[in-house]
């Protein structure tokens, strides 16, 4: 049986982009660990990609089985978010993001308060932080 893979693509069921640009750098972010030399290095089980030339998160269905609380997490930012999502698409490596003039580089986390998209912002933070305490 084949390996399932969840792309979730970058924009919304309706067709527009979604912002901030960098939004799978920060959710493929949650999983990530520093190796040895500082570099971050992302799980091999959610990594940003580019599906038709959109910026997305590849998710690999084992993901399920080694966090199933990540899983969830994914799947309910990318149905709170109203994102597409597909089981095919064609991908290949994000390059390095660069943002423009009009999205600022933020350090992360910034205090929700201080951005635009403050919303999304307390949404991940309280998701993240129900999984890690929950109760």
């Amino acid at each position: 049986m084949a390996e399932v893979q969840l792309i979730i693509m970058g924009r919304t069921r309706a067709g527009k982009p979604f912002r901030p640009s960098d939004w799978a750098e920060r959710l493929c972010s949650q999983t990530a660990t520093f190796c040895n030399k500082s570099k971050l290095t992302y799980s091999p089980y959610i990594k940003p990609v580019l599906a038709e030339g959109v910026r997305s998160v590849l998710v690999n269905g084992k993901f399920e089985d080694v966090d199933p609380k990540g899983w969830q997490f994914v799947l309910h930012f990318a149905r709170d978010n109203d994102l597409e999502v597909r089981t095919e698409a064609a991908i290949e490596e994000a390059p390095p993001l660069e943002l423009s003039e009009e999205e600022p580089d933020l350090p992360w986390p910034v205090p929700v308060e201080e951005v635009a998209y403050g919303a999304l912002l307390a949404s991940i933070y309280a998701e993240r932080d129900s999984l890690k305490n929950p109760g």
